[in-house]
């Protein structure tokens, strides 16, 4: 069974605060292999707005997700922020579904903003320091 476990949120506003390594990069078969074995339901649709089966799904419709996620993954790595539902206008759908699933090991923490004004402060602790260095230890590209 699968289920919805990317970024779902109700009608509050959550920021997630996350940390790719530098040398991360997704490939075609972690895709393949995220798709196949998640937990997450990852949805695939040709142009048409149909959902793709797994034996409709092209070289080249991979290679495509895989551009794309490492697009985004790149935009992460700038250290600007930005909102996540602004990816559906610069990128298929299948990529955005992708790409939730490829970053979520890479989330140190999540907060919510409800809206209602003030400052948030997120601590940067010793055990968060700790996380990032698995993160890097578990996905970084070893050469």
């Amino acid at each position: 069974m699968k289920i919805k476990g990317d970024f779902v949120t109700n009608s509050s506003t959550s920021c997630y605060i996350v940390y790719v390594p530098e040398g991360f990069k997704a490939t075609i078969p972690h895709l393949q292999s995220l798709y196949k074995n998640s937990s997450y339901y990852i949805e695939l649709y040709d142009p048409e707005g149909n959902e793709l089966t797994e034996d409709q799904l092209t070289d080249e419709m991979w290679q495509t997700y895989c551009d794309n996620v490492n697009k985004i993954l790149d935009e992460i790595r700038t250290g600007d922020g930005f909102d996540l539902e602004e990816l559906s206008y610069d990128y298929d759908s299948g990529s955005t579904s992708l790409f939730n699933a490829v970053l979520n090991p890479f989330i140190i923490r999540s907060v919510d903003v409800n809206g209602g004004g003030g400052t948030i402060i997120v601590p940067i602790t010793r055990n968060i320091i700790n996380e990032i260095n698995e993160i890097d230890n578990q996905y970084a590209n070893k050469e």
